[in-house]
């Protein structure tokens, strides 16, 4: 008798058992997949929200800053890439011009560009020999006209002269 209530108790408590199994990982699927369903909703409606809140109000825009010397720096170091020696010729004059302002604008006495660089101290200007160096360049190209070749040599070192120089003065 006792192994006949044994067997039922176990019979019918290990179906019970495994309906109760079934049961709890179809709760525990139903749980999950409602959790991932509210947690992308959530997700959702906050993305939605944050632009809704973005554009209520009026964005002010940011004013555009433009660089003079960047502009005018651009232009020159176009006419640089020109296969034109007359385009060079140009570039070289009108960087020169750049720099004369600049140095100008330093407050070193002179008339001109020359005798403002004479004037001008090393410590305080770094990159004052790249200057003369560049400058000589202008300076035959002004004086000896189109007797003077300009070579491809000398307008690269007149462009990258020039071009260091306004880098490290901030002006480009």
């Amino acid at each position: 008798m006792e192994n006949l209530i044994y067997s039922i108790q176990n019979g019918v408590i290990g179906q019970i058992w495994g309906a109760l199994q079934v049961l709890i990982g179809i709760v525990f699927v139903v749980l999950v997949g409602m959790i991932v369903y509210i947690k992308t909703r959530i997700h959702e409606l906050d993305t939605l929200d944050k632009k809704r809140y973005a554009d209520h109000f009026i964005k002010p825009e940011a004013p555009v800053v433009t660089n003079p010397n960047m502009e005018r720096w651009n232009k020159i170091s176009t006419m640089f890439m020109s296969p034109n020696e007359s385009d060079w010729r140009v570039a070289v004059i009108e960087a020169d011009s750049m720099l004369d302002e600049f140095i100008a604008t330093l407050g070193y006495p002179g008339s001109n560009m020359g005798e403002r660089m004479k004037n001008m101290d090393r410590r305080y200007f770094p990159t004052l020999d790249l200057a003369w160096d560049a400058h000589k360049i202008r300076n035959r190209i002004a004086h000896d006209g189109m007797n003077y070749h300009l070579s491809d040599r000398d307008k690269e070192i007149a462009r990258k002269n020039y071009e260091f120089i306004f880098k490290d003065a901030k002006l480009i």
